[in-house]
């Protein structure tokens, strides 16, 4: 019995010293990423966080891939009929229909990630709205491109939220 609430005991705060240093660490460490990866801007405002793609509905953004649920038992198997037969018109529909990324939603609706591709195919239109150069716009995406982390992940990708958080001013470079 006493040897039970023993372990018991020293269980629970083996558990409590685990979180602690977990906390800490993180904190110390990863301060940013801790924090939910936020995006501040110069007046100290959140304006959304990293890690979540934003819904626009502006020609002055970029657009992350779609969040709407094709099928709610099944959006990612090939061998579901309603998921080939939307992604098959939305491909036929779209005005680049070679790129098929731009038309698949990511597993958790909440992706701000697209490919380096879809951001330049987006470009034209958002340099025009927002009245800057293609130049600039492709420069800021190449910036904001990071490295292929090859093998694990071979596509360039960059990150919508980011791109739009600067082209708004709210940050001048990726925090």
């Amino acid at each position: 019995s006493k040897y039970l609430y023993f372990i018991s005991k020293t269980f629970q705060l083996g558990i409590r010293l685990y979180c602690l240093v977990v906390y800490i660490g993180g904190k110390a460490f990863w301060a940013d990423h801790a924090s939910g990866s936020l995006i501040i801007d110069q007046n100290k405002q959140i304006r959304g966080s990293k890690l979540l793609a934003q819904t626009t509905n502006s020609d002055i953004y970029f657009v992350a891939r779609p969040t709407y649920k094709i099928d709610s038992n099944c959006d990612v198997a090939l061998y579901n009929e309603t998921l080939k037969s939307t992604l098959i018109q939305r491909f036929e529909a779209a005005n680049h229909p070679y790129d098929i990324s731009s038309l698949t939603p990511s597993a958790s609706l909440l992706d701000p990630y697209i490919t380096k591709r879809e951001a330049l195919l987006q470009a034209p239109q958002i340099a025009n709205a927002r009245n800057i150069t293609i130049k600039d716009l492709t420069q800021i995406i190449k910036d904001n491109t990071p490295p292929e982390s090859q093998p694990f992940f071979e596509l360039k990708i960059v990150n919508t939220t980011i791109l739009n958080a600067i082209l708004d001013g709210h940050i001048t470079k990726t925090q």
